[in-house]
């Protein structure tokens, strides 16, 4: 796959999650990293707003109006009661912020409080030499979740994907074989393509990935694949 296919193939798996979210059909994961892109790019929350506006107007023109229970302002009202009640979860004391301190800093803040809540007391967890991953604990099943920071000019192994790959840059920046990519940008690859991604020589990269299948390692890597999780 030349250069030039492989940015218009990203270009088309990244508007189909922006039109995903839009129309609120992504798990727990996808949403969480769609949110924090939208949050770091201008040209993401465009994009999203207008395939909000398109829905919209799909709404008014195609959708016929259906008729509310009496019932239903109750039901609305005693959800929000409900949600309110909810406990908040207590933030990190301040002896159990290291990790959360190291990577708050270029986090967007839609993300910012979800990680917080995540992360008290942990630590990254050590991949392979240059590489430290931390897997986020979320509910949904469909999709895994970690933030991975990779040393500067470092690189992961050659490899291609059973599923859907989202990475989005956190720190840093990173290039493959389809471009290069900075803070703020969203990469959506799926088992159609494959690379091998580099970290820039200045300032590695910290990225959150949000994968739907295992990842495939190509050439002598690819003797770890039975060990490889999400």
């Amino acid at each position: 796959m030349s250069k030039e296919s492989a940015e218009e193939y990203m270009k088309d798996g990244y508007h189909s999650l922006l039109l995903a979210y839009a129309a609120g059909i992504l798990d727990e994961a996808q949403d969480m990293i769609v949110s924090a892109h939208i949050g770091l790019s201008r040209r993401g929350r465009d994009y999203v707003r207008s395939y909000e506006s398109l829905g919209g107007c799909m709404i008014e023109d195609y959708c016929e109006p259906v008729a509310m229970s009496e019932s239903a302002l109750d039901h609305v009202l005693a959800c929000i009661d409900k949600a309110e009640e909810v406990q908040q979860p207590c933030p990190p004391k301040p002896s159990e912020c290291d990790f959360f301190e190291e990577i708050a800093a270029f986090m967007p803040p839609p993300m910012r409080a979800q990680i917080q809540s995540l992360c008290s007391g942990q630590r990254w967890s050590h991949l392979m030499p240059g590489i430290d991953i931390f897997d986020l604990p979320l509910t949904c099943k469909q999709s895994h979740a970690r933030l991975m920071r990779v040393k500067p000019s470092g690189r992961t192994p050659h490899h291609g994907h059973k599923g859907v790959e989202i990475t989005l840059v956190l720190d840093g920046a990173y290039a493959d074989e389809s471009g290069e990519y900075t803070r703020g940008d969203l990469i959506v690859a799926d088992e159609h393509f494959e690379h091998k991604p580099s970290a820039c020589p200045d300032r590695g990269c910290t990225c959150m990935i949000v994968t739907t299948a295992p990842v495939r390692l190509t050439g002598l890597a690819k003797l770890l694949n039975p060990f490889l999780r999400k």
